[in-house]
Formats: C-alpha cells, sequence, structure tokens
C-alpha cells in the first residue's frame, strides 16, 4: 500500500470517458505513442468477449498479465467458477495506482478470491506463497495484450518467476506427500532420543554478532578446505552433514553439523565416524539409522509430531528451525538461530560446476570405488549421472559469467535461498567462488571474507548435558500408552462409520434407510471429535488423501453440482477418504507400538531393522498423488 502511494502516474496517461459512460484510457508506448488499454466506445461489452474466449473449465486459479482497467478481471471473475482464484499482476506500480483512482474496485478487491501483485519478483513469490495448494489444482495464464505490448519484458519475467513458483512449490507439496510415511517411521524411531537430548535452543544468540561459515558439499568446497583449517575460533564452521567425513578427513572439525535427510543414504554419510567432537543438530525427520549411529552429542529441534505425542513435555521449547527442504538451508537458519553476521557460504554451487556431481570424497563416490577401472573413472561416473537426469536439466547464470546446468530440485533450493537472503536482517557472502549466480548473496573470494570478518576471540559454543533419561521415562512411557489406547478407538470409529456409508451406498435411493444412517454417522462425528489431536496425527500422515478430498471438493464445486448428483459425488469422496485415513491410523497404531519399545530399551542400541507396516498394510503408505503412484 505505501508502495502505491507514493507511485506517480505515468507520464502521458489520459483518463476519459468511453462513449458507453464507463472509464477508459490511453497509455503512451516506449516510442510516446498512446494506446488504448480499453475499448474506447464499451469497455465492459469487450471485456465480456474477452472472458468469453478463455476455457475456464475446471480451472482453478487464473494468473491474469496486466490490470488494464480491470474490466477484463472483473468479467472473468463473473465467467470462472464461484472457487476459482484470481491473481492479478501489474508492474506498473504508477499504472495501477492510476486504475484504482479512476474506477472505484473496492468491491472486488475485497473478495478473497482476488489477489492483486503490484511491483516486482520478489511480491509475486512472497503473495503467492500461501496459494501454492490452490494453484496445483489448476491454474491457466491469462493475458491482457495491451499491457503485454507496453511492458514485454517486464511480464516475460514475472511469466517466468510464476511458472518457476510451481516448480518450487510443486516439488516442495509433492515430496511432503510422498515422504510422509519415511518421516513419521522416522519421527516415531527417533522419539526416544528426542525426549532424551537438548533442543537446539540452547544454542540461540550464542554467537551473536560473528562470522559464520555455512559449509555445503557442492563440488567447488574441494578448493576451500584448505582454507577452512585455520578457521577454527574466528567463525563457526556449520557444516552439511553430507560434507562431515570430508572435512574432518582434510583436518577441518565444524563447529556443528547437521543432518534432516530421511533416507538411508543419509546414513553413510556419518558411517564410521568415531569419538565424534562434533555436536550434530538434528532435524527428527532424519533418518534414524543415521541419527543413532553418530557417536557425537545432539541437539534436536522441535518437531510438533512428537510433541503431540509427548504431551507430558508440553511447553518445553526446543527451538525450531527453517529446512527448506536441504540441509543447507537448515545449516543457515542454524547460523541465523546463532545470531551470526556475516553468514559466508561455501560449497553451494547449486549447479554442476564443472560437470561434476558431488565433492570427492562423499557418499556417493565411496559407493563408486568399487566399480572403478582404467575405463570407468570418478570423471566418467559423474557424466554417466548427468546423462542418466538430462531431462531435468536447466541452464542457469553462473558466478562469473556464462552458464551452468542444474536440475529442478537445485533450482528450487535457490530461489529458496534468494527469497530468504532477501529478508535477511544479516550480511550474507557468497564465497563458493563457483556454481551459479545468487541473487541476495554478496560474492567474495573466501580468502577476503575471512581476512574482512574472522578475527579471534569470543566465547566457544555451549554443548549442554542431556537430561538423565530414567527421570523422564515414567512421563513418556504413559503418554504413549494414552497415544495407543486412542488409535485403537479412533480406528474402531473409522470402521463403524466406514460400514455405515458402504450401506447407504447400496440402498442410496431408499431415503428413509439412508437418513437412518447419516444420523448414526453423525454420532460417530461427535465420537471422533473427542479424539481431534490423534485424529490430526493420522490426517497428517495421510496427505496424500487430504490432497485427493480437497481436490474432490473443488471439482464438485467447480461443476454446481445439485441435489442427488451431489450427494453421489460426496459419497464416494467420504467413501476414498475415510479408507485413506483407516489405512494410515493402522499404519500410525504400528509406528506407535514400535516406538513405544523403543523407550522402553532406550539407551541400548535398537534390535530392529527397518520396521515394517503392520502385516496388510505394507502399501497403506503409497499416496494417490497427481502425476505420482497410485494405488
Amino acid at each position: 500500500m505505501a508502495r502505491l502511494e507514493a507511485a506517480l502516474r505515468p507520464k502521458g496517461l489520459q483518463i476519459f470517458d468511453a462513449r458507453s459512460g464507463d472509464p477508459a484510457a490511453k497509455v503512451p508506448d516506449a516510442k510516446g505513442n498512446l494506446t488504448l488499454l480499453c475499448s474506447q466506445y464499451d469497455p465492459k461489452d469487450e471485456a465480456k468477449a474477452f472472458a468469453r474466449g478463455v476455457e475456464t473449465e475446471g480451472m482453478e486459479s487464473f494468473a491474469i498479465l496486466g490490470l488494464g482497467l480491470a474490466y477484463h478481471v472483473e468479467a472473468l471473475f463473473e465467467a470462472a467458477s464461484p472457487e476459482a482464484l484470481l491473481f492479478i499482476f501489474e508492474p506498473n506500480v504508477g499504472l495501477a495506482k492510476a486504475v484504482l483512482e479512476a474506477r472505484d474496485l473496492s468491491t472486488l478487491l475485497a473478495n478473497p478470491r482476488i489477489h492483486l501483485v503490484v511491483g516486482d519478483l520478489a511480491e509475486v513469490f512472497d503473495r503467492q506463497d500461501p496459494h501454492i495448494v490452490p494453484l496445483f489444482m489448476g491454474y491457466r495464464f491469462v493475458k491482457h495484450e495491451v499491457s503485454l505490448r507496453l511492458a514485454p519484458q517486464a511480464f516475460s519475467d514475472i511469466q517466468k518467476a510464476i511458472v518457476e513458483l510451481m516448480e518450487y512449490g510443486e516439488t516442495a507439496l509433492l515430496t511432503a506427500m510422498t515422504i510422509s510415511y519415511l518421516t513419521k517411521q522416522n519421527l516415531c524411531m527417533n522419539l526416544p532420543e528426542y525426549a532424551f537430548s537438548p533442543g537446539v535452543s540452547a544454542l540461540k544468540d550464542s554467537w551473536k554478532g560473528r562470522p559464520a561459515v555455512v559449509i555445503a558439499a557442492g563440488p567447488s568446497l574441494g578448493k576451500q578446505l584448505p582454507l577452512l583449517k585455520e578457521v577454527k575460533g574466528r567463525a563457526a564452521l556449520i557444516c552439511v552433514g553430507t560434507a562431515l567425513k570430508p572435512c574432518l578427513k582434510a583436518g577441518v572439525v565444524p563447529d556443528l553439523a547437521a543432518t534432516l535427510d530421511y533416507s538411508k543414504l543419509s546414513a553413510k554419510y556419518l558411517e564410521g565416524i568415531e569419538n565424534a567432537e562434533v555436536p550434530l543438530v538434528v532435524d527428527p525427520k532424519g533418518n534414524w539409522q543415521a541419527i543413532e549411529s553418530y557417536p557425537g552429542p545432539k541437539y534436536f529441534t522441535q518437531n510438533p509430531f512428537l510433541d503431540a505425542l509427548l504431551d507430558h513435555q508440553a511447553g518445553r521449547d526446543r527451538g525450531s528451525l527453517d529446512t527448506g527442504g536441504t540441509v543447507a538451508n537448515l545449516c543457515y537458519s542454524l547460523a541465523s538461530l546463532l545470531g551470526a553476521d556475516p553468514v559466508i557460504f561455501v560449497g553451494l554451487d547449486l549447479a554442476y560446476t564443472h560437470h561434476t556431481t558431488h565433492l570427492p570424497g562423499t557418499a556417493i563416490h565411496e559407493q563408486w570405488m568399487p566399480e572403478l577401472n582404467r575405463f570407468s573413472t570418478l570423471h566418467l561416473k559423474e557424466w554417466e549421472q548427468l546423462a542418466r537426469i538430462r531431462s531435468r536439466l536447466r541452464p542457469v547464470p553462473a558466478q562469473g559469467g556464462g552458464d551452468l546446468l542444474t536440475d529442478e530440485q537445485m533450482f528450487t533450493y535457490l530461489q529458496k535461498f534468494q527469497k530468504d537472503w532477501r529478508k535477511a536482517p544479516h550480511r550474507v557472502i557468497d564465497a563458493t567462488e563457483g556454481g551459479s549466480l545468487k541473487e541476495g548473496a554478496e560474492a567474495m573470494p573466501l580468502a577476503e571474507a575471512l581476512r574482512r570478518f574472522a578475527s579471534a576471540g569470543g566465547t566457544p559454543l555451549p554443548h549442554p548435558d542431556r537430561p538423565a533419561p530414567e527421570a523422564l521415562r515414567p512421563g513418556l512411557r504413559s503418554s504413549l500408552d494414552r497415544r495407543l489406547s486412542e488409535i485403537t478407538t479412533v480406528l474402531g470409529i473409522y470402521d463403524d462409520t466406514l460400514k455405515r456409508l458402504k450401506r447407504i451406498e447400496r440402498r442410496f435411493e431408499d431415503v428413509d434407510y439412508r437418513t437412518r444412517q447419516l444420523k448414526g454417522i453423525e454420532e460417530e462425528r461427535k465420537a471422533i471429535a473427542r479424539y481431534r489431536l490423534m485424529n490430526e496425527l493420522v490426517a497428517d500422515l495421510a496427505q496424500g488423501d487430504e490432497f485427493a478430498r480437497l481436490k474432490r471438493d473443488k471439482d464438485i464445486a467447480a461443476r454446481q453440482m445439485k441435489g442427488e448428483e451431489r450427494m453421489r459425488a460426496q459419497l464416494t469422496r467420504d467413501l476414498d477418504y475415510l479408507a485413506g485415513l483407516r489405512r494410515s491410523a493402522q499404519v500410525l497404531q504400528h509406528m506407535l507400538g514400535i516406538a513405544r519399545e523403543r523407550l522402553e530399551a532406550w539407551p541400548e542400541k535398537s534390535p530392529w531393522t527397518d520396521p515394517a507396516p503392520a502385516e496388510g498394510q505394507e502399501d497403506a503408505h503409497v499416496l494417490a498423488v497427481p502425476g505420482g503412484p497410485t494405488r
């Protein structure tokens, strides 16, 4: 709003009455020629014809490029589904101000379906981020051609930014859904150590105003390791778990390392480390074998799922960190928690520098070692790796000029970092000396960054003691026993409701019978409401089913179903959704049982291997998501 108030109207803009009596406008183009923003005869009639040419069937969101005088926005708002969202993008702040002064759009803009985004590309990401899920339900670009002719490059950049946002959001959302089972499994397996370990809140502001170096595992890190050996005590060294072994091998001992990878491969990154002095900062969703096997001290980040299970510890503030989907984001958030300034990045290539995928000495290279010979070198293995993913590669501007190849996942990480850096209260320096060009971070050679900012002195980072297990175990045991009792009850309610829904499906035409069964379902709904927390935990595990239900609801609303057609569609939706919840509840029941056994065995090492779902539930975690696996 402040930006709009301060903006100046475009020079040469003319507002006048069209023949219909509605406001019209002329705007000078780049050559100074006046261009009509809308019809000078009947702008509303022109807008209706525009809206009729837009395919609205099944579209949940529209990205409208160009505000114009907003007649086309009003017409599309009326033509689209009552549930559809409209995002209007206008880079010319002065023009937007003039339009809002010329026309009273207060009612339209007050509607929650309308989102006006005025200004630069940062606004595109920030304003659309909360609406990622609705956009995935189906969105379409709608172009106001006059606006595009007035600012072709600006709108080209906006369209590209929207597509990139979709790629970033889709990766994040689908990753969250498809790994939901694995992360909940890891959480339950990590539950005892989570309860018995200190939180990252103990580190807050312990390095305030002093530099930190975030050590990522990109190919460029190799050339930086000799310099990092001299940094101990002058800057906090925060290392991703992937790079910990190469760092220790090179004589670089980080102050903190971090892990959040849910997959088994992360155990390889920490395998073979003995008598570790480096505290490990852990996201409890991380792979349980990796976390359990690490011999050094650990700090855990807060996790709402585990806190809900362990309600006797409610109010214990372990501290939270932003993961951003990658452990390098976690390390950056950790540097911010420490109060570090500046934050210096090394090894953050986010691209395939020199056509290599990994820092030498990481776990993937160790896996390749048995296959290496004079005909199969590390360089060739790297090329084979890139060839396998070539369909997902894309060029990005390189640090120092030219282009580099990156993939979709690293590209989304780049967008996340740049978004965070724009809001950072501290200085951010990219001392990678390679990789992709990163906006929002100041490029600087590592030697210069260390010379300017890394001075000796200061209090070392704290290493608090772990709480005594026996003091906490009774409360933990009581909490888990209560949750196991609740999940058993909830499963019984799910079963009863499913039986009633199936009876309604078989005798749908019998209105009296249907009414009686619906009354019974209403009673079961009241019963499940008494177990709100457990129902929420189940729904959290069943994210794919939640997404499918939301899509069904949107489809029913968009098609404006009425009467029995609507009731049949809702019945099918509820049958599928409840069946999914039941499967997830059975899996959660099994996981909680294992967590309970691990709690009793702690601190002995777990005698179990990978925990399997309960019998008959091997595929319960497979999610039905668009473009993903279906079952």
